[in-house]
């Protein structure tokens, strides 16, 4: 069945364009095509988001739609209004590895708390106002410091911000876990892949079963 046709993928802002460096993270196989590519900005992506709306809804009537909030949630707040729009879900993406990247290496209780005040809090606050997806996650801080535990410290560490994410999710619709599967030998994947961290013990065993706590 379909669930909802989603209009663009992870349009980015300005202000995290800058924040890290796309260019420099993610460099242009064409560098020429790619020159004077910025973010995003919200007055043409709310422009755009109307447009593709209207199109979509006059060959699909019913189809729920989703829209990326393009990493700036709150800014949405207001904007998907009846009888302008219905039958919509925004599309958040949350990664904890962020806060390394964009702040510092932090302890985990670190991390728990910013999953916490930082996801929990806002999708607690944001639902109010539309159904939110939680279209990608995963349990990679991107911390040097995992890099030194012992076996049962990893499965107690990244166990503790499986758990913390789960209760922050406890707002959204739906997630996704990113990626499902991955192929190769690499302990850094195994965080992007939820099959093996099912496997490792790091996600919960009974995460596919549609009668476990995590749906």
């Amino acid at each position: 069945n379909l669930w909802g046709i989603e209009v663009l993928n992870e349009p980015i802002s300005p202000e995290l364009w800058t924040a890290i460096n796309v260019p420099k993270r993610y460099p242009a196989v064409d560098k020429a095509y790619a020159e004077g590519s910025e973010g995003v900005p919200t007055d043409f992506l709310k422009s755009f988001y109307t447009q593709a709306y209207s199109r979509i809804r006059a060959q699909a009537e019913d189809v729920p739609i989703v829209f990326h909030d393009g990493f700036r949630i709150k800014e949405w707040v207001g904007f998907f209004k009846a009888p302008d729009f219905k039958n919509i879900i925004l599309d958040t993406h949350l990664y904890v590895m962020m806060h390394t990247v964009t702040n510092r290496d932090a302890s985990l209780d670190d991390y728990v708390r910013h999953i916490d005040n930082e996801f929990g809090s806002t999708l607690e606050e944001m639902s109010q106002y539309f159904p939110i997806l939680v279209g990608e996650w995963c349990l990679d801080t991107k911390s040097p410091k995992t890099t030194a535990l012992t076996d049962q410290e990893r499965l107690d560490y990244f166990r503790a911000i499986a758990d913390a994410h789960f209760n922050a999710w406890k707002n959204a619709t739906a997630w996704c876990y990113w990626s499902y599967k991955l192929h190769g030998d690499n302990p850094v994947n195994d965080l992007w892949d939820m099959g093996k961290a099912i496997e490792l013990g790091l996600l919960p065993q009974d995460l596919l079963s549609p009668t476990g706590q995590h749906f």
